[in-house]
């Protein structure tokens, strides 16, 4: 059997995933890191888990601790990938860096994402149904960059909120189906006042 394997990026996390997955030290180590000792009584905290901090280092480390529990179970996998902060995964698993130095750089790289946010506001804004000449567009028209894609008529866009405004405004004028991607702790209504 041949098999790559793939670490997620950042999404929805909550108390009832992974139910099998044991507390073994790197999820200890992750539960330290985060100053918590139950992490699925966290993340039945929307707002703990919407936190890029808490969310990045959770995820890298959950995702750590499900790969070391089964891989003796399985062969070597043909290739190791990672979406977003699933690199940091991918890289550990691929024995480039051990579990910890993931989970450090994973709250290093939440910082830094959280710093960058902070200095130029901004968000994502999910558009599908659009071909990719229109899509290429109305990018131009907006000034708002394709930040995902997903596939060729399905995309998310990211930029500052006026202009991802503009975007949603437009690509619904062309009967793209959109949706504003907004962090669960940001807790408020588009646009923002």
């Amino acid at each position: 059997m041949s098999f790559a394997l793939l670490f997620s990026g950042q999404g929805t996390q909550h108390p009832e995933m992974l139910p099998w997955l044991a507390d073994d030290a790197i999820v200890q180590a992750m539960c330290t890191q985060l100053g918590m000792p139950n992490w699925r009584s966290a993340v039945a905290d929307a707002r703990w888990a919407g936190r890029n901090a808490n969310a990045q280092t959770l995820l890298t480390g959950l995702a750590l601790a499900a790969w070391h529990q089964i891989s003796d179970a399985l062969p070597t996998p043909s290739a190791i990938a990672g979406y977003s902060v699933g690199e940091l995964a991918a890289f550990s698993a691929a024995g480039v860096f051990d579990a910890q130095c993931a989970l450090n750089l994973s709250g290093l790289r939440a910082e830094a994402m959280d710093r960058c946010a902070e200095q130029a506001p901004g968000g994502m804004l999910a558009v599908a149904g659009l071909d990719g000449e229109a899509i290429d567009q109305l990018c131009t028209n907006t000034g708002v960059a394709i930040a995902i894609r997903i596939g060729p008529s399905n995309v998310v866009l990211g930029g500052p909120h006026g202009r991802l405004h503009q975007a949603e405004g437009a690509a619904a004028d062309l009967g793209a189906r959109c949706t504003r991607l907004l962090r669960r702790s940001q807790n408020r209504s588009w646009p923002p006042p």
